[in-house]
């Protein structure tokens, strides 16, 4: 015996406007869309994580960025751990906002031998 049913699936309206749908969106969400991010704004983010660490963000188009952290705290981290502590760091914009993120992350040893060599 096959049942059908008539019924839509529970918050889906195929009839509701536009205007409707998008009233059903969080306001955080609206307003984190409509705020750009900068290169001093992923600063900031970053600071708020890593607050002793050494940290520049440039970016040319405010969509391709490039960052560099040096922090005791990466110390011990291999290279992934260390790019998930800068993605939780700046959240969510990360793909949205943010296209591309070229990041250089090293420990204040790393960073003082690069700079002799």
């Amino acid at each position: 015996m096959i049942v059908w049913s008539t019924r839509r699936p529970v918050g889906v309206n195929s009839r509701a406007s536009p205007a409707d749908r998008a009233k059903s969106y969080p306001a955080r969400v609206e307003q984190e869309n409509t705020q750009r991010m900068d290169s001093e704004r992923i600063e900031q983010l970053l600071r708020e994580s890593f607050p002793d660490a050494e940290i520049t963000v440039s970016s040319d188009d405010n969509v391709h960025f490039s960052a560099k952290v040096v922090d005791a705290g990466f110390d011990g981290l291999n290279r992934v751990a260390r790019h998930r502590r800068i993605h939780a760091a700046i959240g969510p914009a990360l793909g949205r906002e943010i296209h591309a993120l070229t990041m250089d992350l090293s420990t204040p040893a790393e960073a003082a031998g690069r700079e002799t060599s």
